[in-house]
């Protein structure tokens, strides 16, 4: 995936919510990620990728300039149910969801989905 700048390349938090919200729609799955201006809904994942401190690594981003291109990053997909009362069993089936979707995310987690 190119990006035009810098700045846009920076921007991985939006990118990588969105596509964890792509495939958890694509599973059945509601999803709302941290810039969510939509009203949120029972049931539904929470998704927030926070990134870290940079690994140290850097790649040429043109003739002699060099960048950070890597970095540590935290995930967080909260499940939101009314578990005590009426949805305990869904509220156990989207954790699998997510982490079978977790599991396999190479396969569903690309270029497209960026």
């Amino acid at each position: 995936m190119e990006a035009p700048n810098l700045e846009k390349l920076y921007e991985v938090e939006n990118a990588v919510e969105a596509a964890w919200a792509e495939i958890l729609d694509a599973d059945g799955i509601t999803a709302f990620t941290s810039l969510s201006n939509d009203m949120l809904t029972l049931p539904r994942v929470d998704v927030t990728c926070k990134i870290g401190k940079p690994t140290g690594h850097r790649g040429q981003v043109s003739a002699g300039v060099f960048a950070f291109d890597a970095w540590g990053v935290s995930m967080s997909l909260v499940v939101k149910t009314k578990r005590v009362d009426v949805q305990p069993a869904l509220h156990a089936e989207m954790v699998a969801k997510i982490r079978k979707a977790a599991q396999y995310f190479q396969d569903r987690f690309g270029e497209a989905a960026l």
